[in-house]
């Protein structure tokens, strides 16, 4: 559910905007996600690197096709939300 809050000019403005993140898996089961220096992070690693965030679908989907001309076949490439992102890493890092 997305809340509105009025900002100073007393228009409203959405306050949880939903955001997606790229996420790679290597296929040999490791999972990695994409920082916004283009490095790659592991989603199980304690790095306190944020993820790049995009706010519109179609501008990770671009960016995902860009990064399968960069990987093997092998890497599934794959676009979350960011709150999806957060609970898998969240898993990930009590393992």
């Amino acid at each position: 559910m997305i809340s509105f809050a009025a900002d100073r000019s007393g228009k409203q403005t959405a306050t949880n905007q939903m955001t997606y993140v790229i996420n790679i898996e290597d296929g040999g089961g490791k999972e990695f996600y994409l920082v916004p220096n283009g490095k790659l992070i592991g989603l199980a690693s304690n790095d306190s690197q944020e993820p790049q965030e995009f706010k519109a679908i179609k501008l990770a989907l671009k960016k995902m096709d860009q990064l399968r001309l960069k990987y093997p076949p092998v890497c599934r490439i794959y676009v979350v939300e960011r709150n999806e992102f957060n609970t898998r890493r969240q898993l990930l890092q009590k393992t």
